[in-house]
Protein backbone atom coordinates (compact mmCIF):
# COMPACT_ATOMS: atom_id res chain seq x y z
CA UNK A 1 0.00 0.00 0.00
CA UNK A 2 1.39 3.57 -1.00
CA UNK A 3 0.98 6.41 1.35
CA UNK A 4 -0.28 9.58 0.47
CA UNK A 5 3.08 11.52 1.55
CA UNK A 6 5.52 8.63 -0.43
CA UNK A 7 3.10 9.73 -3.53
CA UNK A 8 5.09 12.63 -5.52
CA UNK A 9 3.12 15.64 -6.71
CA UNK A 10 3.23 18.05 -9.45
CA UNK A 11 1.59 21.77 -9.38
CA UNK A 12 0.36 23.39 -12.24
CA UNK A 13 -0.67 26.49 -11.80
CA UNK A 14 -3.04 28.57 -13.76
CA UNK A 15 -4.03 32.02 -14.46
CA UNK A 16 -8.42 31.89 -14.87
CA UNK A 17 -10.21 34.63 -16.19
CA UNK A 18 -12.92 36.25 -13.73
CA UNK A 19 -16.32 36.09 -15.45
CA UNK A 20 -19.55 37.84 -14.41
CA UNK A 21 -22.27 35.07 -14.37
CA UNK A 22 -24.94 37.26 -12.62
CA UNK A 23 -26.37 39.33 -10.03
CA UNK A 24 -27.68 39.69 -7.14
CA UNK A 25 -29.87 42.02 -5.12
CA UNK A 26 -28.33 41.98 -0.97
CA UNK A 27 -30.86 44.31 1.07
CA UNK A 28 -29.44 45.54 4.07
CA UNK A 29 -32.22 46.57 7.29
CA UNK A 30 -30.06 49.22 9.30
CA UNK A 31 -32.20 51.40 12.03
CA UNK A 32 -32.45 55.24 11.35
CA UNK A 33 -33.01 57.73 14.42
CA UNK A 34 -35.00 60.75 14.11
CA UNK A 35 -34.08 63.69 16.14
CA UNK A 36 -37.93 65.60 17.04
CA UNK A 37 -36.90 68.35 18.81
CA UNK A 38 -33.88 70.15 18.76
CA UNK A 39 -35.22 73.19 20.75
CA UNK A 40 -33.56 73.32 23.97
CA UNK A 41 -36.42 75.26 25.47
CA UNK A 42 -39.11 72.30 23.89
CA UNK A 43 -40.21 69.50 25.35
CA UNK A 44 -37.22 66.50 25.74
CA UNK A 45 -38.84 63.63 23.41
CA UNK A 46 -37.21 60.28 23.09
CA UNK A 47 -35.61 59.82 19.38
CA UNK A 48 -37.63 58.14 16.97
CA UNK A 49 -36.03 55.00 15.61
CA UNK A 50 -37.66 53.43 12.66
CA UNK A 51 -36.28 50.51 10.24
CA UNK A 52 -35.05 51.25 6.70
CA UNK A 53 -34.19 48.64 3.95
CA UNK A 54 -31.25 49.77 1.60
CA UNK A 55 -30.86 47.55 -1.43
CA UNK A 56 -27.79 47.07 -3.55
CA UNK A 57 -26.79 45.03 -6.27
CA UNK A 58 -23.72 42.81 -6.37
CA UNK A 59 -22.19 41.45 -9.58
CA UNK A 60 -21.45 37.68 -9.15
CA UNK A 61 -18.36 35.99 -10.55
CA UNK A 62 -16.74 32.54 -11.49
CA UNK A 63 -13.25 31.88 -12.48
CA UNK A 64 -13.12 29.99 -15.48
CA UNK A 65 -9.91 28.60 -17.44
CA UNK A 66 -9.33 29.35 -21.01
CA UNK A 67 -9.61 26.53 -23.56
CA UNK A 68 -6.18 26.26 -24.02
CA UNK A 69 -5.57 25.80 -20.32
CA UNK A 70 -8.60 23.76 -19.62
CA UNK A 71 -7.29 21.50 -22.17
CA UNK A 72 -3.89 21.60 -20.40
CA UNK A 73 -5.41 20.75 -17.20
CA UNK A 74 -7.14 17.40 -18.72
CA UNK A 75 -3.73 16.46 -20.48
CA UNK A 76 -1.60 17.11 -17.07
CA UNK A 77 -4.31 14.93 -14.78
CA UNK A 78 -4.30 12.16 -17.24
CA UNK A 79 -0.44 11.51 -17.52
CA UNK A 80 0.19 12.55 -14.54
CA UNK A 81 -1.66 9.88 -12.77
CA UNK A 82 -0.39 7.13 -15.69
CA UNK A 83 3.22 8.35 -13.84
CA UNK A 84 2.36 8.22 -10.11
CA UNK A 85 1.74 11.94 -9.30
CA UNK A 86 -1.16 13.53 -7.75
CA UNK A 87 -1.65 16.69 -9.37
CA UNK A 88 -2.47 19.69 -7.64
CA UNK A 89 -4.10 22.69 -10.08
CA UNK A 90 -3.83 25.88 -8.28
CA UNK A 91 -5.66 28.64 -10.05
CA UNK A 92 -3.59 31.93 -9.34
CA UNK A 93 -6.32 34.26 -9.83
CA UNK A 94 -8.10 33.54 -7.16
CA UNK A 95 -4.83 33.24 -4.73
CA UNK A 96 -3.69 36.24 -2.91
CA UNK A 97 -0.37 37.40 -4.22
CA UNK A 98 0.50 38.21 -0.84
CA UNK A 99 0.31 35.48 1.04
CA UNK A 100 3.34 35.05 2.98
CA UNK A 101 2.83 30.69 2.19
CA UNK A 102 2.64 31.42 -1.48
CA UNK A 103 6.38 31.07 -2.87
CA UNK A 104 8.09 33.20 -4.41
CA UNK A 105 8.67 31.62 -7.87
CA UNK A 106 4.63 31.82 -7.94
CA UNK A 107 4.53 35.28 -7.23
CA UNK A 108 7.24 35.55 -9.89
CA UNK A 109 5.28 34.02 -12.65
CA UNK A 110 4.20 36.20 -15.88
CA UNK A 111 3.26 33.36 -18.44
CA UNK A 112 0.59 30.60 -17.45
CA UNK A 113 0.13 27.63 -17.60
CA UNK A 114 3.28 26.55 -15.72
CA UNK A 115 3.94 22.70 -14.47
CA UNK A 116 6.43 22.06 -11.78
CA UNK A 117 7.43 19.22 -9.37
CA UNK A 118 8.99 19.03 -6.18
CA UNK A 119 12.27 19.94 -7.55
CA UNK A 120 11.38 23.12 -8.68
CA UNK A 121 11.58 21.77 -12.66
CA UNK A 122 9.34 24.11 -14.45
CA UNK A 123 8.30 24.86 -18.00
CA UNK A 124 5.73 27.16 -19.46
CA UNK A 125 2.95 28.25 -21.53
CA UNK A 126 2.17 25.70 -24.86
CA UNK A 127 2.52 22.26 -24.02
CA UNK A 128 1.89 18.83 -25.47
CA UNK A 129 0.76 15.29 -24.46
CA UNK A 130 4.58 13.92 -25.32
CA UNK A 131 6.03 17.61 -23.47
CA UNK A 132 4.07 16.61 -20.49
CA UNK A 133 5.15 12.67 -20.65
CA UNK A 134 8.80 13.40 -21.04
CA UNK A 135 8.71 15.71 -18.03
CA UNK A 136 7.40 13.63 -15.93
CA UNK A 137 9.20 10.38 -17.37
CA UNK A 138 12.29 12.77 -16.03
CA UNK A 139 11.46 13.57 -13.17
CA UNK A 140 10.68 10.05 -12.07
CA UNK A 141 14.18 8.91 -13.03
CA UNK A 142 15.52 11.78 -10.59
CA UNK A 143 13.36 10.99 -7.98
CA UNK A 144 14.80 7.26 -8.39
CA UNK A 145 18.26 7.97 -8.73
CA UNK A 146 18.02 10.02 -5.40
CA UNK A 147 20.25 8.26 -2.38
CA UNK A 148 18.09 6.23 -0.27
CA UNK A 149 15.38 5.53 -2.90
Amino acid sequence: MVRLLDVPKVRLYVCGLRKAVGTENIVIDKPTVQILSSDPRGPILPPRIFPTREVRTVTKYEYVLPGQQERLVEIVREVASQHGFQLEVIDVTQMDLFDEALPKEVKALKDFPVLATESQTQFALDFSREDVERFLSQETKRKENEPGH
